[in-house]
């Protein structure tokens, strides 16, 4: 039975396993509970930021070494060693009643702290699709999944394991309805123009470089947003690219000509990234899947022109099945097929279904969380 105000500890990092951390965490304050969200980053974060920015196909080695038996259960060891003690200190502060995680990091103190204290721990797979046994818990109270495929994977690999289908979280921010004039007038944005959103993830992955220099010499009426991240270095280059254009538009004397040129906006990390999506006729760049169902909350289609390899290998088969959006990550034909879109905007209107049906289903997965968790008080 669920007891009066509940209190709910819920483990995440800085990066997109935070976004989905918040989405719980709005929504079971929102229905009572008493929540601490605690934050941790692990020292060897570092490298996979460098490896997320600039060389993510690189990943796919680590994330099926990740996978071997030996050195999972060897990986799990030290990620015990690592963070039992904060992550008791944190429980002993707190006293839940329920412990979340959102991380593979901390599956391994958790589930000894959960089961020393006798607290149901619930696990919220970050990857939708492709996961490494990490990221599963055979002790948790149960593993939140996001579709019956990966059920079925997750009883393929860890049999043992508890899996509950949920779907997607995704930040209330997203899926709120809007009025798509009046958002483009609150970012200063041509009301008429085809919108192209460039994301990079949370860290800012230079990858995306490869589309947009060429888009920006396009000869289109099309402006283009570009989400940077946190990378300070990737602004820079779009700042200097920007700068470059409106060189060019001032040396043109044809005012026609640099009228139907691109325009490219440029951003740093936001926390209004929902309101370019809302903004855009296409979302283009890293296929994470908090980008990807984040778009899909706004009904916005996704074009995924590059993602971290092994890792987010799945999210482009999820693009592709359930028709959301465009997937090419080569830079030469990923080119050739935005401007087909460009030159003929109205093919983005063969998403909006699919776009529908998914935003819905995803909208159902606090609900369904909140069901498991008053089944585990």
């Amino acid at each position: 039975m669920l007891v009066q105000k509940p209190k709910a500890l819920i483990f995440t990092t800085i990066q997109g396993h935070q976004s989905i951390a918040q989405a719980i965490n709005e929504h079971l304050i929102n229905q009572g509970f008493i929540t601490q969200l605690c934050s941790k980053t692990h020292t060897l974060m570092p490298i996979y930021q460098k490896i997320y920015i600039y060389v993510p196909k690189v990943f796919k080695i680590i994330f099926d070494l990740s996978n071997i038996k030996s050195l999972e259960k060897l990986g799990r060891e030290v990620l015990k060693k690592d963070y039992l003690t904060v992550i008791q200190q944190q429980v002993n502060q707190f006293e839940p009643h329920l412990i979340l995680n959102t991380n593979f990091a901390f599956n391994s103190a958790i589930t000894t702290v959960a089961q020393n204290q006798n607290i149901p721990f619930i696990n919220i797979t970050a990857n939708p699709r492709t996961f490494s046994n990490f990221e599963i818990s055979n002790s948790a109270t149960t593993n939140c999944v996001f579709d019956q495929t990966m059920q079925n994977l997750v009883k393929k690999t860890k049999p043992q394991a508890h899996t509950t289908i949920t779907g997607w979280f995704v930040r209330k921010q997203f899926e709120q309805a809007y009025q798509f004039k009046k958002i483009r007038q609150k970012l200063n944005l041509d009301p008429q123009k085809l919108t192209l959103l460039f994301v990079t993830g949370s860290e800012g992955t230079q990858a995306v470089l490869k589309t947009l220099k060429p888009l920006a010499q396009l000869h289109q009426p099309v402006q283009i947003l570009v989400a940077c991240g946190k990378n300070q270095r990737l602004l820079t280059q779009v700042q200097q690219l920007k700068k470059h254009l409106n060189e060019q538009n001032k040396l043109t004397t044809d005012s026609n000509l640099t009228q139907s040129r691109a325009v490219i906006t440029p951003f740093a990390f936001t926390k209004k990234l929902h309101l370019y999506m809302q903004a855009a006729d296409l979302v283009i760049g890293k296929a994470g899947p908090n980008t990807l169902f984040e778009s899909v909350a706004t009904l916005t289609p996704f074009f995924a022109s590059t993602h971290v390899a092994g890792q987010e290998d799945g999210n482009l088969k999820i693009i592709q099945d359930y028709n959301l959006g465009y997937v090419e990550e080569n830079p030469l034909r990923s080119v050739r097929l935005l401007k087909k879109i460009i030159a003929d905007p109205q093919q983005l209107q063969e998403f909006q279904s699919s776009l529908k049906k998914m935003a819905q289903y995803n909208c159902q997965a606090k609900s369904k969380l909140l069901q498991v968790i008053k089944n585990a008080l």
